[in-house]
């Protein structure tokens, strides 16, 4: 075979045509090798491929270090003979080489199996021998990946040979589409990236395979569902980092597919939001023609909701609305559109028929709603391609072109003057709004009044007019407060509407807060409602603004001196700041942002050896703000932080001896309970007179508080107990803390664990003299019913203590124990004492217990002193002495009977009562008495 290549003169040595083409035979045709490699020892013992095809001889054996080697030499030798540009004993050229390499290599992975065809192509990307074969297009790195996903999935065969080519790409194609037939698109993302492909083909791919897979499932027969589902579409696009234009064709795609009104609203502004980010978005049509989809999409939802309730369209955009635009933008907006065309629309809407009627309002509902959103060059665009207006565009309009000074209320169209002449409607929020801001104009006066002699720029006409127009719109309502929020600060600054937005909205914050208007806060507040910052910056902004105006008030900035004569004055000023700056948590709904921003302003003021008790003072202030904000929040963890803030700045004012600045932290912020270190610091250096100095708060939390504190702490102080008591006026709330304290005590003494001891005759005697203060406390207050409650359970206790010697129980009795011991008890006084304090009338028993059947005359004497013995209630006694079976009845009883009837006052009821008993002794002496003139009466009644 080689001879016919053997030129003769040329000895042992092949031509270099004739070895290429030998080798080139050898490897393709018949796969040989070993052949070659020994030809080469033959007639090329230096030659590199020797090298290659030993790497190749010990794959077959496994020696995967030697084969790495071999690699590594041959390497070597082929960047010797680049540099060079031909090897010494070697007649063939570097690209002939190269070109060998190949066919060996390609021949090589064709021929062994799966798993020495992966560890051969990863030891060849190991070597980089990528640098050898660049001219050639042969990347190993990529062949090793590819063919690596292929086997270790078990992939359809891929074609070995184009790894190893320039054909290379077609395979990792291949390789790609059977991942995402498999679902592998991870994978798939991953190889594609790792070969420089474009992994959005595979993510878009996904979605596809989403959308099958998702509209195959029951739950999307639920509206509810699509579109978080779509939501989810799109952050997997942000998430990849798709192509835009490739985002925005799988939207619009979708769009066209669907069904559904809202999946193609929302899908449409997918599309569109996409469009806007592709670098030839506003080079083609696209942007409008998918702009006009949407439209179209929301103005037949609205048609197909034209009896419901809901008249907003489902819209991507959530939330707060971006209400930024640029002074460009409005210039350019009053530049293209004239308020007076969408008058000429306003008029049209008469003169449609039925049909043209219901689109004109649905297109009118998608115009208040783009206004809603501050779309207000979005709303002229839909005014305009569907023919049809609304006021508050026009309303919109005329703002922002009285607020630029190019109208003027003298020159504007007849029918916007009749318009301002209306009466202004019921200012009606939009339903996209953030909660977070929903102060109006309105709200904010009611936080901070204006003042007429501070704020003369609120007389001007324009602003007026401004004012009242856009009080006539249903919608649009934002855009219009936001022109005119920034033209009254413009005023108000002294500067015009373009200098006003041409500022960042944080610039134009400080400077308004930082001046000297008394209406800063309201036209802050009613600014900040028409800006797009999150809830974050605003209070990192505020709080900081907050922090540097007490700097300044307290003279810590500019490092002025401040004496200690003055420096009451300066604190003062400073608490009445505070107080201002309270007004500014009522701007967020969730006013834990703004305490977290307060409190660490707080946190950062570092309490050196100058200035400290003004740097107190500051620092105090925030901790009291950020308290009130977390507290609006109900944020306990931020409250239990701020209070671990103010035990240390507590700690700090007494080094200094700074007690009134105490008393005005506990105060304000209220936490008495948490608090009650600040007690002992002023009680311990003789300061708790503050507390009652004149001007303090009487507040009813302080007063319980103090008192509570008092009795805990120092129960023997009875002379301050008095001064606390005195001062707040406080008999009901002492008295009720006497009382409810004795009666736990009272509560705790159960009769089964009651014994003569002396530790139980302290106790009851501390019960008693608490039951008695309280009463005469309460006596004091004028609550006369609590003082005789108090009294009666005092008399028990007392009595308690007399009988538990005895074994007899009277405290904390059950109902059926107190019934039976009035009515057997022998002892009235006793008796009457647990009757009264339990409320319990039992009397009728225990008369004919004790009386009649006993024979206590004296027991009856006693209730006769004591309470009435009224007819009725004889009555009822002797009928529950005859009712009595288990009692024989003797003379003596009778000789009780007649004591009793003896203390009825009516004569006809003793009768009766005397007969029932056959007393007729009793009976003659009643008809004889007064010369029978009594008995005639009572025989007239009983007859």
């Amino acid at each position: 075979m080689a001879a016919e290549y053997m030129e003769p003169h040329s000895g042992r040595y092949l031509s270099r045509h004739a070895a290429v083409g030998v080798i080139s035979l050898a490897v393709e045709k018949y796969n040989k090798l070993q052949l070659v490699k020994t030809g080469l020892r033959i007639f090329m013992r230096n030659c590199c491929l020797i090298s290659l095809l030993n790497a190749i001889e010990e794959l077959s054996q496994q020696q995967f270090f030697i084969v790495s080697t071999s690699l590594n030499q041959f390497k070597s030798s082929m960047k010797k003979i680049a540099l060079s540009g031909s090897s010494e004993e070697n007649t063939l050229t570097f690209t002939q080489l190269v070109d060998l390499s190949v066919l060996i290599i390609q021949s090589c992975i064709q021929h062994v199996n799966s798993f020495l065809c992966e560890r051969f192509l990863h030891l060849l990307d190991e070597a980089n021998l990528f640098t050898i074969f660049e001219n050639k297009r042969v990347n190993f790195s990529y062949a090793y990946k590819v063919y690596k996903v292929a086997y270790d999935l078990h992939l359809p065969a891929v074609d070995r040979s184009k790894l190893i080519s320039y054909q290379y790409i077609d395979e990792v194609k291949y390789v790609i589409q059977l991942l995402e037939s498999r679902k592998e698109f991870n994978k798939a993302r991953q190889l594609s990236l790792s070969c420089d492909l474009d992994p959005g083909l595979v993510t878009v791919q996904e979605l596809i395979s989403d959308v099958q897979h998702m509209k195959a499932q029951p739950l999307w027969s639920l509206r509810e569902n699509h579109s978080s589902f779509w939501k989810q579409c799109y952050d997997k696009c942000v998430k990849y980092d798709v192509e835009a234009e490739k985002c925005s064709t799988f939207f619009e795609t979708q769009a066209t597919l669907s069904s559904s009104l809202p999946d193609k609203i929302k899908l449409g502004e997918y599309a569109l939001k996409w469009m806007k980010q592709a670098p030839t978005a506003f080079e083609s049509n696209n942007l409008h023609r998918l702009q006009k989809l949407v439209w179209q999409s929301q103005i037949d939802y609205l048609l197909s909701k034209k009896d419901s309730v809901d008249e907003t369209t489902p819209s991507e955009s959530s939330g707060r609305p971006s209400v930024s635009v640029s002074i460009d933008k409005t210039q350019f907006l009053l530049s293209q559109y004239k308020y007076e065309d969408f008058l000429k629309l306003l008029e049209k809407r008469d003169d449609s028929s039925t049909s043209s009627k219901e689109v004109d309002v649905a297109v009118q509902k998608l115009i208040g709603q783009l206004l809603d959103e501050f779309q207000v060059d979005e709303a002229c665009q839909v005014s305009m391609e569907y023919g049809c207006a609304t006021q508050d565009l026009v309303v919109v309009l005329v703002c922002m072109g009285m607020a630029m000074k190019l109208l003027d209320p003298a020159n504007l169209d007849e029918k916007v003057k009749s318009l301002y002449a209306m009466q202004s409607p019921v200012k009606r929020r939009s339903a996209s709004l953030s909660q977070s801001y929903l102060l109006t104009v309105s709200s904010v006066e009611n936080y901070f009044p204006a003042r007429e002699d501070d704020s003369p720029f609120q007389s001007d006409e324009n602003l007026v007019y401004m004012r009242k127009l856009s009080g006539k719109c249903r919608h649009g309502v934002m855009p219009c407060e936001k022109i005119v929020s920034c033209y009254a600060i413009a005023l108000a600054l002294k500067q015009s509407y373009r200098e006003v937005m041409l500022q960042s909205e944080y610039s134009l914050l400080k400077q308004l807060l930082n001046s000297n208007l008394s209406s800063r806060f309201e036209l802050a507040l009613e600014y900040i409602n028409t800006c797009s910052l999150s809830d974050s910056d605003i209070a990192s902004f505020l709080a900081s603004n907050v922090t540097n105006s007490l700097r300044a008030l307290a003279g810590l900035d500019d490092k002025m001196d401040v004496t200690t004569d003055s420096t009451p004055v300066v604190v003062e000023e400073c608490m009445k700041a505070g107080k201002e700056y309270k007004q500014l948590i009522q701007l967020f709904v969730d006013q834990t942002i703004f305490g977290e921003s307060l409190l660490e302003q707080a946190t950062t003021i570092s309490i050196d050896d100058s200035d400290v008790k003004l740097k107190l003072v500051v620092k105090l202030e925030l901790l009291i703000l950020s308290h009130d904000a977390y507290s609006c929040a109900y944020d306990m963890e931020g409250i239990s932080r701020v209070l671990r803030a103010c035990r240390t700045c507590a700690a700090q004012i007494a080094e200094v001896s700074h007690y009134p600045l105490m008393v005005h932290m506990l105060i304000e912020i209220g936490r008495f309970s948490e608090m009650t270190y600040i007690f002992d610091t002023l009680k311990q250096n003789h300061q708790f007179e503050l507390l009652f100095r004149k001007g303090m708060p009487k507040d009813s939390k302080l007063k319980l508080a103090v008192l509570d504190y008092l009795r805990r702490f120092c129960p023997g102080d009875s002379d301050i107990y008095r001064v606390v008591s005195s001062h707040f006026a406080m008999y009901r709330e002492i008295a009720q803390l006497l009382e409810q304290s004795a009666l736990k005590k009272l509560r705790k003494l159960k009769p089964s664990t009651m014994k003569h001891t002396d530790q139980l005759s302290s106790q009851l005697t501390d019960i008693q003299k608490n039951l008695t203060d309280a009463a005469e406390i309460y006596i004091e207050g004028q609550c006369l019913r609590h003082a005789q409650s108090c009294i009666k359970q005092a008399r028990l206790v007392f009595l308690q203590h007399s009988l538990v010697s005895s074994g007899v129980h009277v405290i904390n009795l059950e109902p059926a124990d107190v019934k039976s011991f009035i009515e057997h008890h022998d002892k009235f006084y006793e008796t009457y004492t647990v009757s009264d304090a339990y409320n319990k009338n039992f009397w009728a028993a225990a008369l004919c217990n004790n009386v009649l059947i006993r024979g206590d005359l004296k027991f009856l004497s006693e209730f006769s002193k004591t309470l009435p013995l009224t007819s009725s209630l004889i009555t009822e006694v002797v009928q529950r002495f005859q009712l009595r079976t288990d009692v024989t009845r003797t003379s003596h009883m009778n000789s009780h009977l007649k004591k009793l009837l003896f203390y009825c006052k009516d004569v006809v009821s003793k009768y009766k009562l005397a007969q029932s008993l056959g007393l007729t002794e009793l009976t003659k002496e009643l008809l004889t008495a007064d010369n029978g003139q009594l008995g005639a009466a009572i025989r007239d009644s009983v007859l």
